[in-house]
């Protein structure tokens, strides 16, 4: 008979496999789970699925013993000021440059509906619930136990298609931002994105915290300035996310490097300093 030990000796051995079949299970049962309800518990049950990346790692990281060399990532402040930097302007910036280049291409914008300061601050929160909070799971758990199969760019596209797929159902989900949106274009952003996020967390020894940061800029500054843009133009902001992503994501492979993307790739979650 197949005892727990054995069971939980098993996950430590495949921590990875482990890791995703959790995710997936407690994300995709709560998003399911919409169909089943009423409206009015859409939205929590949503919410909740949305923290099946941090769940999967917690239970992951208990199974394999590494709790505390994992849950130091979600702290780990100290590192050069240029990485902080990076977390907020990379997004900022790639954001800046689509509405650069809808104006360009005959779009407009339309500072009537920026949200007021208060909103800001609620969209920041959430977009931190909503995104940020998935990254104990994507950068803390999957990717440097990816790193340790390949190298930092293939880890990078096989997470990539991983988050992904994850969403799936919310573009099955009436209500969702994703609902009647392209999940091909979606994929196809997520993989530049989560490069950048690689090179983030490679360059800063393993920083959730600034990976949660980075990933409630970039979910928040869309969620400020995507309903200011008004009319497509030339070409769709949705396109001009994908090129400006590519091209910043092509141009930081080129700097740090196809292998590692940065001086070292991690391919265990790194313990705490003393």
């Amino acid at each position: 008979m197949t005892t727990l030990a054995s069971l939980r000796r098993r996950a430590a051995t495949h921590r990875l496999g482990t890791y995703i079949a959790l995710t997936f299970l407690v994300t995709w049962g709560f998003w399911g789970g919409v169909v089943l309800f009423e409206p009015s518990a859409t939205t929590l049950l949503q919410l909740v699925g949305g923290f099946g990346p941090l769940i999967a790692a917690a239970i992951t990281a208990w199974i394999a013993g590494d709790v505390r060399p994992w849950a130091a990532q979600l702290v780990r402040w100290r590192v050069p000021v240029r990485w902080w930097a990076y977390a907020v302007l990379v997004p900022g910036g790639i954001v800046g440059l689509v509405v650069v280049g809808s104006v360009g291409f005959g779009g407009g914008i339309d500072v009537s509906r920026l949200p007021g300061a208060g909103s800001i601050v609620a969209i920041g929160v959430l977009t931190f619930l909503r995104g940020g909070l998935e990254e104990p799971g994507w950068r803390g758990m999957a990717l440097p136990l990816l790193q340790k199969r390949f190298n930092a760019t293939v880890a990078s596209g096989v997470l990539g298609v991983v988050w992904t797929t994850w969403h799936l159902p919310l573009f099955v989900t009436q209500g969702t931002n994703q609902a009647g949106s392209s999940l091909v274009l979606y994929g196809m952003s997520v993989l530049p994105l989560t490069v950048l996020l690689t090179v983030l967390y490679n360059n800063t020894r393993g920083s959730v915290l600034l990976a949660m940061l980075f990933h409630t800029t970039w979910n928040a500054i869309q969620g400020v300035v995507g309903p200011a843009i008004t009319g497509a133009g030339r070409v769709s902001p949705n396109v001009l996310v994908l090129v400006v992503l590519w091209i910043a994501a092509l141009g930081a492979i080129a700097i740090h490097g196809v292998s590692d993307l940065s001086g070292e790739r991690l391919m265990e979650i790194p313990r705490p300093t003393r």
